[in-house]
This record gives structure tokens, C-alpha cells and sequence, in this order.
């Protein structure tokens, strides 16, 4: 006889194969795995067992597996339900997750370890519905106040939202475009996660550069194809963060709110792991936050194991949001962005995504390059450095024309005009003039 504390496992299906996966990857959680080979068996089990995991195939071979979660959910809607398919059907799940209030769903043949995780996520969640059960009980809770506690509980599995959740909510609103495009689908998807905006409106420029990129570099048709969608919806993962973070600029953000924003490429990938043609593309956008030098997330790769297409976006991305003010506090103009995209070439991007963004800007905006400027200090000035605006003392008279070529004797008469006023310069030169 089990002990009476043992969390119940019921997995429902007509492949024997298949329960005996489910119970030998569940082996090592300690519960106990009943199987039934119908929905209707796996009703009446429900009705005198408490069942705290449901895993069931999404193929029923007696019920329409909709009705069969909406009965579930009236006879114990406490329990779990985890769904298994050889690839999921979107109108099902859904459906599913709609009225049957499906936790989150796995890909035949089963990850073992997926599956281990998503039922030990479940049985934690069920273990919290039977120990606030017994607590009202011993404390005689009224019935008002239970309704509180019920409706808390509720948003905490809200909270506790699967990447099955997170996807298809976001796709929820707009099923009739889904169905009729596959490509629909990508951009559709990207627009409710990045919200209505700039963000929504730049991304178009940003499919438009990376694009340009990866047919300078010689991609493949196939890659292209991961590139557009990937850049599309390199957004995809905000939708799992907190209402409000990405309403304003990074530089903002608290300590904590960095943390959980950087989480957002994870997200990205989680959330197209069940479709099987966005799977490179989920891999492209879990990596769009590495870094060269390693000091990026999620993985700290360096420059040879980030994939390509994944420094491309960040290139791509970080450009268009300097100039929207998402990653300062004030925008910046095509020349500063410019700038800050070279100055953190070898550190964070690319240098050689840089020279391929450089060269093709020009021909995706009407942007010369070779003007992009600097501001140095006095004493980082060297000679033969250009000047990029008229140089003027703080109190507005003209020192030096813009396009003066600077000698080291004017260098020395700048530095020393500091030194004896004690007040900076505001020196701008031609970035092609700085080594």
C-alpha cells in the first residue's frame, strides 16, 4: 500500500510504450504512477483518487481531449495536466489551454529530463493546492475568506505560466491570420510581444539591416529565412516579463529589473521550442545578449561559439534602439550610434559584423559613414586629427573652424587653456582620424 503522502501521478494513453517512458522517467521523483488506457477509465479513477499530475496524450482514442480536460477540471480542479503529442496541433492546444487549463505540454518522443522537470514544477504546484486545503481545514476558515485564498492560489499558478501560456496567449487574438500564413504567424507574434510603438515600427528597419548583413556575408537561402524570422522576433520573449519593464529604457532599470530583462532570450527560445520550424530561431534568439569577450548572458560564449546570425541581431537591434532612446537617456543621432556601435566593437560585437554593418548601412539609410565623429579630451588629442565642429569656449567665441586639421602646438595651447580656466573643452573630431 502507498503512503498516504505519495503524490499521484495518472498518465493517460493507448501506447503501453509510452506510460512505460512516462514511469521510468518519473522514477527517480518518489510518486506514484498509475496508468489508464481511456479517458473514460481515466475519469472514473478521478473520481475516487486524488490524482495530483495528469499527463495525457493529446490523441484520445474514446473522447474529444477538450471535453475530456474541461471534465477534469470539474471533478478535481486542482490536478495538473501536462499533455503529450508528436507535434502539436496549435487549435488543440490552444483549446486546451483555454478551457482545460493545460500546464504545459511535451513532444513525442519524450525528453526525459523535460518531462521530469515540467511534472516535479506540477507536483510542487499541487503540493501547495493540498497544503493550503489542510491549513483552511484545521483553522475553520469562513467561506468568504477561503474565496481569497482560492482566488490568490490562482494567481499564483498564473504566475507560474508555462512557455505553452506565454506563446499562445500572445498568438490568442489573432488565430484567423495564423491559419492562413505561416509568415503571419512570425510577425504577427513579435508585434503583441514587443507592444504597439517605436519598438513595433523600428523592427521592420531592423529586419532591413540584418538582412542586408546576411546576404553580404553570403548566407543561404535557409539562413536568410532564420534571419528575418529570428530579427522579427528577437522581441518574442517580453511577453513573459512583468507588465510595465519594457516600457522604458534600460538605463533605468534597478538592479533586479537588468536581471529579470536579460532573462528575456530564454523566454524567446522556450516559446518556440514546440514549434519544430522555430527551433534554429529560438537558438538564434537565446544568444542575441552573449557578448564576444564572454561577459554576456545567458551562456557567457565567446566570439567563435556565438552564432552568427545572433551577433548580426544585436548589431542590427542595439543601433535602432540608440536611436529610439531604449538604451540611453536621450537618443541618440545616426552619428553617435554609429559611434557607440565602434567603440564597443572587440568587447561586445563583432569586429567583423562591424565592418559588414558599416558597409552596408549606406545603402538601407542615407548615411555616410566617414563623418561619424568623437568627443576626446584635450589630452587624447593627436596631430592630424580633424575637427568635426567649430570648436567655441564655454562662453561661445570661435577657437577653431570646423575641418581644422589640428597641429601639436594647437594641441598644447588647448590643453593648457583647460588647465589655466578650469573648464573643459567641447572637442569633436572625425572618428576616421582617430586611431
Amino acid at each position: 500500500m502507498s503512503n498516504q503522502n505519495q503524490q499521484t501521478v495518472l498518465c493517460i494513453g493507448g501506447d503501453t510504450k509510452v506510460t512505460s517512458s512516462v514511469k521510468s522517467a518519473l522514477n527517480s521523483l518518489g510518486v506514484l504512477v498509475q496508468a489508464a488506457n481511456s479517458g473514460l477509465t481515466a475519469l472514473e479513477v478521478l473520481e475516487n483518487t486524488v490524482v495530483d499530475v495528469l499527463i495525457v496524450d493529446m490523441q484520445l482514442a474514446d473522447m474529444d481531449l477538450v471535453e475530456f480536460l474541461g471534465k477534469v477540471r470539474e471533478v478535481q480542479p486542482h490536478t495538473q495536466r501536462v499533455l503529450l503529442s508528436d507535434s502539436p496541433e496549435l487549435d488543440t492546444v490552444i483549446s486546451a489551454v483555454n478551457q482545460g487549463g493545460v500546464a504545459g505540454f511535451v513532444i513525442k518522443p519524450l525528453e526525459n529530463e523535460r518531462l521530469k522537470q515540467m511534472v516535479s514544477e506540477s507536483l510542487q504546484m499541487a503540493n501547495r493546492h493540498r497544503e493550503n486545503a489542510r491549513s483552511l481545514e484545521e483553522s475553520n476558515v469562513e467561506k468568504g475568506q477561503l474565496s481569497e485564498l482560492v482566488a490568490d492560489l490562482e494567481k499564483q499558478v498564473a504566475a507560474c505560466t508555462t512557455e505553452v501560456e506565454v506563446a499562445h496567449a500572445a498568438l490568442q487574438k489573432s488565430m484567423d491570420e495564423l491559419r492562413s500564413s505561416y509568415e503571419a504567424m512570425v510577425d504577427l507574434s513579435a508585434n503583441l510581444a514587443a507592444k504597439p510603438g517605436v519598438e513595433s515600427i523600428s523592427t521592420g528597419k531592423k529586419i532591413t539591416l540584418a538582412m542586408a548583413m546576411g546576404e553580404e556575408l553570403k548566407f543561404e537561402e535557409h539562413e536568410l529565412i532564420d534571419l528575418r524570422r529570428a530579427t522579427r522576433l528577437h522581441r518574442i520573449g517580453w511577453a513573459a516579463l512583468p507588465p510595465g519593464l519594457t516600457d522604458k529604457p534600460k538605463f533605468e532599470f534597478t538592479h533586479e529589473e537588468l536581471r529579470v530583462f536579460r532573462e528575456h532570450p530564454l523566454y524567446g527560445e522556450a516559446i518556440l521550442l514546440g514549434i519544430p520550424e522555430l527551433r534554429q530561431v529560438g537558438a538564434i534568439i537565446r544568444s542575441q545578449l552573449e557578448w564576444i569577450d564572454g561577459s554576456g548572458v545567458p551562456d557567457g560564449k565567446t566570439r567563435e561559439s556565438i552564432p552568427t546570425a545572433s551577433k548580426i541581431i544585436a548589431v542590427a537591434r542595439d543601433y535602432y534602439d540608440s536611436l529610439h532612446g531604449r538604451l540611453l537617456v536621450e537618443p541618440l543621432n545616426s552619428r553617435e550610434a554609429l559611434q557607440d556601435i565602434q567603440d564597443r566593437s572587440g568587447r561586445q560585437y563583432d569586429p567583423d559584423i562591424v565592418a559588414v554593418f558599416l558597409k552596408v548601412l549606406p545603402r538601407v539609410e542615407s548615411i555616410d559613414v566617414n563623418l561619424v565623429e568623437k568627443k576626446l579630451e584635450t589630452r587624447m588629442l593627436q596631430p592630424g586629427m580633424i575637427l568635426a565642429r567649430d570648436l567655441t569656449t564655454v562662453a561661445g567665441t570661435l577657437l577653431l573652424n570646423k575641418g581644422s586639421i589640428l597641429q601639436e602646438r594647437v594641441i598644447e595651447t588647448l590643453v593648457n587653456l583647460e588647465d589655466k580656466s578650469g573648464k573643459r573643452l567641447d572637442i569633436h573630431v572625425r572618428m576616421e582620424n582617430v586611431q
